[in-house]
């Protein structure tokens, strides 16, 4: 809450902090949609599930590396809180993308 005889540093901050929630709102919606970007992909045989799952190292790799830059604090505990779900969030769109190929293999005719 600003009040009317606050300095010009406290509403910077509100509005700072205003901006970070946000961007982390933003972010956050963002990556709970890899599984669905993995399922188009998928689905219209741009990317397999092997591809995907054939790259698992680098998206570890990649998910550390925005998990040092996006959180706000340098403890690798805050850090592993944000890159395990993006990992998991990516497995598990893979796993999706191939049970979406196994169900089109068994009902395609031999």
């Amino acid at each position: 809450m600003i009040h009317a005889q606050s300095s010009g540093l406290e509403v910077v901050d509100a509005r700072l902090r205003l901006y970070v929630d946000c961007l982390a709102e933003v972010l956050v919606w963002m990556v709970a949609q890899v599984p669905v970007i993995q399922l188009l992909l998928g689905s219209t045989g741009i990317v397999s599930s092997n591809q995907m799952l054939s790259v698992w190292r680098y998206v570890v790799v990649g998910a550390v590396v925005a998990a040092a830059v996006l959180t706000p604090s340098t403890d690798p505990f805050t850090q592993t809180l944000l890159a395990v779900p993006l990992i998991l969030l990516y497995i598990g769109g893979a796993v999706a993308v191939r049970a979406v190929e196994n169900s089109r293999s068994s009902e395609s005719p031999a």
